[in-house]
Parts: C-alpha cells; structure tokens; sequence
C-alpha cells in the first residue's frame, strides 16, 4: 500500500518531512486538498477494491516523478519519464488512463 510505504521512508527520514511533501505535492494537484493518511490504518474497506465475477479486476498504477527542485540534486526530465512510463502502460499494457 502507497500510504504505508510512504509512513515507512518518513518515520526512516524524518528529518525529509517527506509525508508533508507529499501530501503538499498531492494537494497541488486539485481543489480537494491533502489526502487524508490514516496514520494507524486497520483494514482496507475500499469498496472498489471489491471484485465481481463478471467484470475482471482493473488494473491501476501510480507513477511519481521526482525531481528535487529547488534542491542541489534537482533531477531533470522526471515528468517526461512518467509521462513516458504513462503512454507504455496505456498503449502496451491495456491500463485506462483513469486508472493511472
């Protein structure tokens, strides 16, 4: 589970403050804001995630490109690469663009 791993690297770096930088990243994206992260998650109750005998399952990714700005490792062309990642999944692998 993305939340996980990412409760993973911020509690390794906490000094990074990396669930804030995603979570500001995330909130950039559109006018409902930040994701609510449930720190102590349970059990995932998503009803998507439900599977119906006569529709197949969807696949779904998530790409992340990272580029430091601001930074003295800035990377370039992070966004191109997933941009790039994107059109493979959806042209090679059958993904619906919804669901990336």
């Amino acid at each position: 589970e993305f939340c996980a791993i990412i409760r993973d690297i911020d509690a390794a770096n906490q000094d990074l403050d990396v669930d804030e930088k995603v979570n500001s990243f995330v909130a950039s994206l559109g006018d409902s804001g930040p994701p609510d992260i449930d720190p102590n998650p349970s059990v995932d109750n998503d009803p998507q995630d439900t599977v119906d005998d006569d529709d197949p399952p969807k696949k779904k990714a998530l790409l992340v490109g990272i580029n430091y700005f601001g930074s003295n490792c800035e990377l370039g062309g992070c966004i191109n690469d997933a941009n790039n990642q994107k059109a493979a999944l959806m042209e090679n692998f059958g993904f619906e663009e919804d669901n990336i």
